[in-house]
């Protein structure tokens, strides 16, 4: 409590313990208040810790990315592998028509497909 606030309120005729008790709340209220406030050093850890967390999530988007990419790719491999296999079959299906009296007499190449 400073003196020259409560010679201001004891200015105005209010009784010193009046005066006192109103210079009591204010600074309880202005005590309280700076609790709430915020330092620079406060927003600059504040700052800090959400780049670390926003550097982690971002670390684990890439991983779970990089993840989907290649599930993706073996997939789509494992198509290409399984087409490949059914074109093969399909080849060797028609060069075996080709090969009998009653099928189609042009001749199929030999050589299986290989993209």
């Amino acid at each position: 409590m400073q003196t020259t606030s409560l010679d201001i309120l004891e200015k105005t005729q209010l009784p010193p313990s009046q005066a006192r008790a109103i210079l009591e709340v204010m600074d309880l209220e202005i005590n309280a208040r700076q609790g709430a406030l915020v330092t620079k050093s406060d927003l600059g850890d504040a700052v800090q810790a959400l780049r670390s967390d926003l550097k982690d999530a971002v670390r684990v988007m890439k991983s779970d990315l990089d993840d989907t990419v290649r599930i993706i790719k073996s997939d789509f491999d494992g198509a290409i592998r399984a087409m490949k296999t059914d074109l093969d079959d399909a080849i060797r299906i028609m060069r075996a028509i080709s090969m009998t009296p009653f099928g189609p007499q042009r001749v199929i190449s030999r050589t299986p497909f290989r993209p």
